[in-house]
């Protein structure tokens, strides 16, 4: 198990939480300072976002609430993304994160939100055997969209590392995204 939870938690995953909590400072201000709010809209991520969000002290002024959607169904039913372009496009693409951050921005009546989906692997059943995937989907394939009132924007990226890492690099990205979004970098 010690190895495991070394593979896991790597000197880089540390630092990239140092380097998330770091941008997450002047983010946290500013919402505090216009009297905002922001949600998450999370697959990929499983909660990150929203846990690193309760990290920062004085989050309850700012952060109103996460949304876990892993399955398709949860997509659909709770954020309202369309079950045509999920079965069109499947879940991991951009405009099924776009849709996830626009309806957990619609739910919710915040200022701002985030979402993200996407591939953080490893790609093996527990037995060693592949899991069979979509020719269109590639390891570390992600998708970070960010939405408020005046509009909304979704970016695709190819991440490296663990999946912990992995997990944890679409959570910079979404940090990033959100501050120029807000206009703060």
């Amino acid at each position: 198990m010690l190895n495991n939870e070394r593979y896991y938690y790597s000197t880089y995953s540390a630092e990239l939480d140092e380097m998330i909590h770091a941008e997450l400072g002047p983010i946290a201000d500013a919402l505090i300072e216009r009297k905002q709010k922001i949600t998450a809209a999370e697959s990929l991520t499983g909660g990150l976002m929203s846990a690193y969000f309760v990290d920062m002290p004085g989050c309850s002024e700012w952060f109103s609430e996460g949304f876990v959607v892993y399955s398709a169904e949860a997509k659909i039913d709770r954020l309202g993304v369309s079950a045509e372009l999920i079965e069109k496009n499947t879940m991991l693409d951009s405009e099924v994160a776009l849709e996830m951050a626009k309806g957990a921005l619609r739910i919710t009546g915040c200022d701002y939100s985030v979402a993200m989906c996407g591939l953080g692997g490893p790609f093996f059943h527990s037995d060693g055997t592949p899991i069979p995937m979509d020719p269109r989907h590639s390891p570390g394939l992600t998708f970070v969209a960010c939405a408020c009132k005046h509009g909304a924007a979704v970016h695709t990226y190819t991440l490296m590392g663990s999946r912990p890492e992995i997990r944890r690099l679409a959570v910079l990205k979404a940090v990033r995204m959100l501050s120029n979004m807000m206009q703060l970098g």
